[in-house]
């Protein structure tokens, strides 16, 4: 609600895990840094996926690179910023 936050949603919707992504950021915001969140399970059939915190990455160039997915996952990118 203050305008300085940015979530960016990454949805595998595939089996197969997806290696080193890059997120690239064009805003007029500067961010440093992300907290990194995921859902993920054992598959699509899975009762009891885990929700929980992974890492906080490091916002370079403009982009945050090196996520891993794994197949069938949401993982959350929240990243706070200033002007």
């Amino acid at each position: 609600t203050d305008g300085r936050t940015l979530t960016v949603w990454v949805l595998n919707r595939g089996l197969a895990p997806v290696d080193d992504i890059r997120i690239a950021l064009h805003s007029p915001r500067s961010y440093s840094r992300a907290t990194v969140s995921q859902l993920s399970g054992t598959g699509p059939d899975d009762p009891a996926p885990i929700w929980g915190p992974l890492q906080t990455r490091a916002v370079q160039g403009g982009a945050v690179s090196g996520l891993s997915c794994p197949g069938i996952s949401v993982t959350v990118l929240v990243l706070k910023g200033s002007l």
